[in-house]
């Protein structure tokens, strides 16, 4: 329905708009047609911001315009998978490093059972073969009232970007928290 408004209708008002002012059927003066077609123009603009935040809600969930331009690793990738070029006995760090790289700036979702709750921050562990590895989930400002709620323990799921990948820790930055 959004679509069907902003892409025909609004621009059929606004023609209608313009031929009413040009032509001027009701014999009025410059300053109410100019007045009038101006307001129709500014509710018509009105509406459609109206219209595309609806449909940025309702497609992303999170009304992010960002959202729909995440690049997702699949949900079936863990930290751990990644991780695991850095335990395999062979790769040296450097290698390891540039191993991990095509993840850095992509989104993943994660889930796991929290560690430790930190200020803005969500520690968890995820195993690869005998190694532990170290997830830190960071998030904005927004979530620390979110974040002091969460017990030792409790499984979370969120969706971040891959900041850091490194032989001692994986980073998620700009995360939230999924249902």
């Amino acid at each position: 329905m959004p679509i069907f408004v902003e892409r025909y209708l609004l621009p059929v008002l606004a023609a209608l708009t313009v031929i009413v002012a040009v032509t001027n059927p009701m014999r009025w003066g410059w300053q109410p047609r100019v007045t009038g077609g101006l307001a129709v123009c500014v509710t018509a603009y009105l509406i459609s911001r109206l219209l595309h935040r609806y449909s940025a809600r309702s497609a992303g969930g999170s009304g992010n315009p960002l959202a729909s331009s995440r690049v997702m690793i699949p949900a079936s990738v863990r930290p751990s998978q990644i991780m695991s070029v850095f335990f395999d006995g062979k790769h040296t760090s450097l290698e390891a490093d540039r191993a991990t790289q095509p993840y850095i700036g992509k989104w993943m979702t994660f889930s796991g059972s929290v560690e430790d709750v930190s200020e803005g921050q969500l520690h968890f562990i995820d195993a690869v073969d005998q190694h532990n590895v170290r997830v830190f989930a960071s998030f904005d400002a927004s979530w620390r009232q979110h974040l002091e709620v969460i017990p030792r323990g409790q499984n979370v799921t969120v969706v971040g970007r891959v900041a850091r990948a490194c032989r001692l820790y994986f980073a998620l930055d700009h995360c939230e928290i999924v249902p």
